[in-house]
């Protein structure tokens, strides 16, 4: 295990009281991690791991000559950063939106109202 890995905060998705938490392990890309999760949120840590395990598998038999598993989990990170990233802007369109019918069923409110 990478020095300073246990002392780094590596809950992977929301803040929630340490005492629900619990150290589960996975591997990935042949390291073992230990993470902190939630009884919910168990099965989708595991499935996300077996999903990156995947793509570093099929990205390693294509590309091993090539790129060391570092290399292949770089391209995997910006992969899915630059996912995040679009996700991100497709919500902040959404909410934009959103807000737009907003104001105008307030609009029809208040015309309708009269």
């Amino acid at each position: 295990m990478p020095n300073g890995l246990r002392s780094c905060p590596n809950h992977l998705f929301k803040k929630m009281p340490k005492e629900s938490l619990y150290e589960i392990h996975v591997l990935i890309a042949g390291r073992k991690y230990p993470l902190m999760v939630s009884t919910q949120e168990e099965d989708s840590v595991r499935e996300l791991v077996r999903n990156l395990n995947s793509q570093i598998d099929e990205l390693h038999a294509r590309y091993a000559s090539r790129l060391s598993k570092q290399d292949i989990m770089a391209m995997l990170l910006l992969t899915y950063g630059k996912e995040l990233m679009e996700m991100q802007h497709k919500l902040a369109d959404f909410e934009q939106y959103l807000d737009q019918l907003n104001d105008l069923d307030q609009l029809l409110d208040g015309t309708l109202s009269k």
